[in-house]
């Protein structure tokens, strides 16, 4: 028996009869609620997972798929904000183009919906020419399987 399980047995009467702390009630209740609507350990753990595995996948196929990029930066120089915006107006172009159908706007939801940008996690002692060519090459595979993903529809539907 530990010191806490003693305590609790040698006090079990003053645990029936004290009224908690003001405020525990309803911080039980947000503390349950926030695991029953995906807040707790796990899910924030699998928050980060997800985009671990796909930032592992895209490394690994970089350099197989740098061949046949299409230049989706061009014009943007070294500015990490304006990839970045660039990115977002292309990933906007793509989505419009698939139309209503929804396997590939459920495929293209899962490739470019990030919980955290990756333009906002990199540090700032990073250069902006560094960060600008970190997020190119990243989007730029993203915006690449996206396009992919236009293709087979298109041809699919005709």
């Amino acid at each position: 028996m530990n010191e806490w399980e003693k305590y609790i047995r040698d006090h079990a009467p003053a645990f029936d009869t004290e009224v908690p702390a003001g405020g525990a009630e309803e911080r039980f209740l947000n503390r349950l609620e926030g695991t029953r609507t995906g807040t707790g350990r796990t899910v924030r753990m699998l928050r980060w997972l997800i985009p671990a595995a796909a930032a592992i996948l895209l490394v690994v196929l970089l350099p197989v798929r740098r061949e046949s990029r299409t230049d989706w930066f061009e014009g943007v120089a070294d500015n990490p904000d304006a990839v970045y915006e660039r990115y977002l107006a292309e990933v906007f172009q793509i989505w419009q183009s698939v139309g209503p159908d929804e396997t590939a706007s459920d495929l293209l939801r899962d490739l470019t919906e990030e919980t955290i940008p990756l333009a906002e996690q990199l540090p700032d002692e990073i250069p902006e020419a560094e960060q600008a060519a970190i997020l190119q090459d990243y989007y730029g595979t993203l915006l690449d399987e996206a396009a992919r993903i236009h293709e087979i529809t298109k041809n699919s539907i005709q």
